[in-house]
This record gives C-alpha cells, structure tokens and sequence, in this order.
C-alpha cells in the first residue's frame, strides 16, 4: 500500500498470517512453525524470536505461557513486515503452492522463493466430503482466482503435493467437475509441479488451520462494525470482563474460554454477550445480506453456529 508516509503492506494479503490462532496443542504449534520456518531466511534474528516456542515441542513441555504468547505475537509481527513480503516482478516467473486438508485450503504467491501473498480459506460441508483429489484443484482454482490479475497473459508454475493432478492436462477427462475446472483454467498459461508433502509445509500450514477458528477469522473479516458491538457486550458483562482477564494472566484458567487475537471465543466460537437486539443482526448477516444469500432456515442456523450467545452458555452448566 503505497501512500505518502511510504510503503506498508496490503493487510488482504497477509490476513491469514495477522489472523492465526494461538496453537491449542503441539500439532498446531508446529504447523505455524513449519509456516515461518520456510521463510527463516527473511526474518532476522528468526531462531531467538521463536525460542520460546520451540522450547514447548520437547517432550510433555507443551505448556502455554506468557512469555510463549509474546514470541507468537512478535513471530507473527516478523512474518508480515514489509521487508519480508516482496514486492511483485512481471518479469520473473510466478510460483503458487497450493494444499487442501479435511477442513480447509492455503496457498502461496511466490517469485524466487519469496512470499507475495498469502491465501487461507475454509471448506464448507459439501466441499468438505469432495475427494482428497478435488479438494486439491478447488485449492488451485482459489488461488487462481484469487490472483488471477498477476497470472493472466504470462506463464507460471503450480506447486501441488497431489502426484496425480500433476497430470491434470493429459489425463482423459471423464467426469463433469473435470471438465468445470478446465474451463476456470482456460486462457492461463500454466505448468503444474508435483511436490513431496513434507517439502510443502507453509502451504499444508496454512490449509490446516483450525476450522472453527477459521470460521471467526471469516466473520471478522466480514462485518468490523458487528464485531464492535460484540466486543461491547464483553464490557458491559462482569463475568465476561473477570474471564478476559483470567484469560489474558492464565490461558487454560477456564476450559471451555480461549482469548485469540483480542477475540473471546467459547468451545471454538465467538461468544456474544446478552445484547437481543445484536442477536438480531447476527441472525440478518447471515440471512439478509448479499454475502448471506437469504437461505433457508437450515443454513442460515448452520452459517449461525460459530457463535455462543451468553442465554446459551448458560444454559449448558
């Protein structure tokens, strides 16, 4: 974003990075690490930094603290400084990795082994129950779409973890997905590279986020000015305002609370104060606005689940 006080960093393109959940357990530790990892060479001082961090995978040490919560957040802060984001080159070749797990799909922009941008997208049920196979291209058409402005009229590369898609032009085409997706390619010139799973870990990282988490980070990219008022509700409430704080001195003090990027989350969702009036409008985000496409009953209460109202929290104990 280039503006009179400089060059700063577009937040769309690093949104997946800004937005990462603190790791509930070493798995999704070291998801993030293999994330920042493969790009070491970019951040100075990366192995003091993260330190703390990589003290937590030894053995029966995975215990959070403080001082863990401050290394996440100024690894974090490391990741998305200008100076590591390079700026594009039409002259050199484009590079997207790609990955799909059972919940979600990342992808990366690069050019010489330098990140550009970053994707994060969460799967719904029915892309969900789609083969290994298929979540994999629908990773490759996102990305594709998603910067399709720097692709379009050059060549680029495709990295994918999936050995069979590596084939995608030679294969016989026998299904109509098949030919769906080929048509979205249409026009691109492109070459796609099969790479081991293990050589492709910023991309797996970056698919394997939390799905509920995921799902916050979504909402909150949608409506600020809600997440405002939800955020109000945790004010006006004493019990809400005793666990943020409890939270913010001991994250494991209440089971079923996490407090995840200034955001307070019950059991994976958002927790929503007692506001009906607030209540309402969540329910109209999802119903009456464009990107609610005035579903039905059903979808609309399955889109609804990521939040926890306080009547209902209640009501569990």
């Amino acid at each position: 974003m280039i503006t009179k006080s400089g060059v700063a960093t577009d937040p769309l393109k690093i949104q997946a990075i800004v937005n990462w959940p603190f790791p509930r357990n070493i798995k999704q530790l070291r998801g993030f690490l293999g994330l920042t990892g493969y790009y070491r060479r970019f951040v100075k001082g990366y192995g003091a930094i993260c330190k703390p961090l990589t003290q937590l995978l030894k053995k029966d040490s995975y215990r959070w603290n403080e001082e863990a919560t401050i290394a996440f957040d100024n690894l974090k802060q490391s990741m998305i400084n200008p100076l590591v984001l390079a700026l594009p080159d039409m002259t050199k070749l484009f590079v997207i990795e790609t990955d799909a797990s059972g919940t979600g799909v990342g992808a990366m922009l690069m050019q010489e082994g330098h990140p550009i941008a970053f994707l994060s997208k969460a799967l719904g049920p029915r892309q969900q129950a789609l083969s290994a196979y298929e979540r994999e291209m629908f990773a490759i058409l996102q990305a594709v779409a998603k910067w399709k402005h720097y692709l379009w009229g050059r060549h680029f590369r495709i990295r994918t973890d999936h050995v069979s898609l590596k084939h995608l032009l030679d294969q016989k085409v026998t299904y109509p997905s098949q030919h769906l997706w080929l048509t979205k390619l249409l026009g691109f010139d492109y070459e796609i590279e099969y790479r081991k799973g293990k050589d492709n870990v910023a991309a797996d990282a970056l698919s394997r986020i939390p799905s509920g988490q995921l799902s916050t980070m979504i909402m909150t990219s949608i409506s600020t000015p809600i997440m405002d008022e939800i955020k109000m509700t945790w004010a006006s409430d004493d019990s809400l305002k005793h666990i943020i704080h409890d939270l913010l001195h001991d994250p494991s003090s209440h089971p079923h609370y996490t407090w995840v990027n200034n955001h307070l989350n019950r059991k994976g969702k958002i927790m929503v104060g007692y506001n009906p009036a607030l209540h309402n409008k969540l329910i109209a985000l999802y119903h009456d606005t464009a990107s609610g496409g005035h579903s039905g009953v059903v979808v609309t209460a399955q889109k609804s689940r990521q939040f926890v109202l306080l009547e209902e929290a209640t009501e569990t104990y």
